[in-house]
């Protein structure tokens, strides 16, 4: 029984970060997981993890992770 003000200064304070940033942080782990792992654009794979547009899972990732979605993506390279 907890108001939502209340439940954010308690999960904050208990975590360490807003819950927001919480829930982004395992979106974008998601995220690196898949990038490295499928095929599946950088587009559809924030559609996957639950952010609401393109703009949003670049700019989380960026901000979490400080690169791009496509600098985690494997590469195979040719010999």
């Amino acid at each position: 029984h907890l108001s939502r003000s209340r439940f954010h200064t308690v999960f904050k304070a208990a975590v360490g970060k807003t819950l927001l940033e919480y829930v982004n942080g395992k979106r974008v782990e998601a995220a690196i997981s898949m990038l490295e792992s499928t095929n599946l654009s950088p587009r559809e794979i924030g559609e996957r993890c639950g952010f609401a547009s393109s703009s949003q899972f670049y700019y989380a990732f960026r901000k979490i992770t400080g690169k791009a979605p496509k600098a985690y993506r494997n590469i195979p390279t040719c010999h």
